[in-house]
């Protein structure tokens, strides 16, 4: 029985302060997934996104997503077997592409990761090549209104209009989890909040959102708060306020502290994720893509996972994408 998990997170797309996602969906985020000649090389791996499309969800009021998987293309090589009992030396190498199926729904962004091989690529793997995609998508975007602008408009100001895409991957936290994994410390030291811009909801703590909204003005590249005690931070605070700011899926998280042994511990959001096992998942792409969408939905009625309302110009926007792309 083929069984392999299915991760849900935020997929947060910025461009300073000028837009997100759906404000460049046509210049530069539907080219990142689109275009086939984008590769990222890491020694003898390539990552790349194998026949991207794009699909309608649901029932009444369907949702446009794009969908496609995301192949990590690598050579596996072994030195030395066990042959008779006996380790031996025996060089080898075989071809391997092992992949994972993604759907992105423009509504809210959400992200759906499915391992659908063993060894398929992680969400890091996808969240490092996406933003690799959409640089260098930018910089061609940069080139191209460079070389049909006016004279005398420099790179500079074609810049500050259309700024640098930035991309942080945030994976849903699993109700429950965070007591969990959180009750193995016997001393937290330090807990690391690294902020990071919406594309439009709000975050789900207050206190965090009034700090975002306080110090966005200065533009940072980075927002952090860190809150540290070398005698150890109150345990059951700590969870409750780490399981506020995971449910808003827009902050990365890194407690660190030890156990009660004094081992040193440290959790983020990949160990807090929600990770849902499909067991027999169809192997054609469409199913597959109902299917996911399907326990997706689940999951949010039952409201492991926070969805919001579009603003009228993002329903507008995505409705005459429709009309173009299905």
């Amino acid at each position: 029985m083929r069984k392999h998990e299915l991760q849900i997170a935020n997929f947060i797309c910025t461009f300073g302060d000028r837009g997100d996602l759906i404000d460049f969906v046509d210049e530069i985020v539907i080219p990142s997934f689109f275009t086939d000649t984008l590769v990222r090389k890491y020694g003898s791996t390539s990552y790349y996104v194998y026949e991207p499309r794009w699909i309608s969800l649901g029932g009444r009021d369907p949702e446009l997503a794009i969908c496609g998987r995301f192949v990590k293309d690598t050579v596996l090589k072994r030195e030395q077997i066990v042959s008779q009992g006996e380790l031996v030396v025996a060089y080898d190498e075989m071809k391997s592409a092992p992949s994972a199926f993604f759907i992105l729904l423009l509504r809210d962004h959400r992200l759906l990761y499915f391992a659908e091989t063993a060894f398929a690529p992680d969400l890091q793997s996808f969240s490092s090549t996406m933003q690799i995609f959409l640089r260098r998508v930018w910089r061609n975007f940069l080139r191209l209104k460079h070389h049909n602008s006016e004279v005398g408009v420099t790179y500079k100001e074609l810049e500050k209009e259309y700024p640098r895409p930035r991309l942080n991957i945030v994976p849903v936290a699993k109700e429950g989890v965070v007591s969990d994994l959180m009750g193995d410390f016997d001393r937290i030291e330090k807990i690391r909040f690294r902020l990071i811009r919406p594309n439009q909801e709000t975050d789900a703590s207050q206190v965090l959102q009034s700090v975002r909204d306080r110090l966005q003005p200065l533009r940072p590249s980075r927002l952090t708060l860190e809150v540290s005690d070398s005698e150890g931070l109150d345990k059951d605070e700590s969870i409750d306020v780490v399981k506020e700011v995971v449910s808003g899926h827009n902050t990365d998280i890194v407690v660190s502290g030890f156990d009660e042994s004094g081992n040193k511990l440290k959790l983020d959001n990949n160990n807090f994720a929600l990770k849902i096992s499909i067991e027999d998942p169809p192997t054609e792409e469409k199913k597959l893509a109902y299917e996911l969408y399907a326990e997706f939905v689940l999951q949010a009625v039952s409201g492991a996972v926070r969805r919001f309302i579009p603003s009228e110009s993002v329903i507008k926007k995505i409705d005459s994408l429709r009309k173009i792309v299905l």
